[in-house]
C-alpha cells in the first residue's frame, strides 16, 4: 500500500522504506567503496522519486577538490505493479533493464 499526499498523488517512499533502503543499499555501497581515503573511488546512492540510483564517485582530474559521479545502476519502483526493476547504463547513455534479473516485489531481493 502506498501513502498518498494531501493532493492525492502517491508518495514515492515513506520514512520506514527510506531507512530500509539506507540500511541495505547504503551497506552495499559501503562494502564496495575502497577505504576512506579521499582519492579512492566510492559507490554512493541517491533516491529520486521512484528510483534509487547508484553512482561511482571519483575525484575529478581537473579540479582535485571536486568529485565526479558516474551513474552505474538504477533500481526503479513501478507503483502500478508494485515491482522493482534493476537497470544499467549502456554505452549510449540509456537505462536498460538487466536481462538476467526479473522485476521483483521486494527491492532487497535484487541485492
Amino acid at each position: 500500500m502506498r501513502l498518498l499526499s494531501d493532493r492525492g498523488a502517491t508518495v514515492p517512499f515513506n520514512d520506514i522504506e527510506k531507512q530500509n533502503i539506507k540500511e541495505v543499499v547504503g551497506g552495499f555501497c559501503e562494502e564496495r567503496s575502497h577505504g576512506c581515503h579521499p582519492n579512492q573511488p566510492k559507490v554512493i546512492y541517491r533516491i529520486r522519486a521512484y528510483d534509487v540510483n547508484l553512482y561511482r564517485c571519483t575525484p575529478s582530474l581537473v579540479k582535485s577538490h571536486k568529485r565526479v559521479e558516474i551513474p552505474i545502476a538504477k533500481l526503479r519502483f513501478d507503483p502500478k505493479n508494485s515491482e522493482w526493476t534493476l537497470f544499467f547504463l549502456n554505452g549510449k547513455g540509456q537505462w536498460v533493464q538487466y536481462p538476467s534479473v526479473e522485476p521483483r516485489n521486494k527491492w532487497n531481493a535484487i541485492f
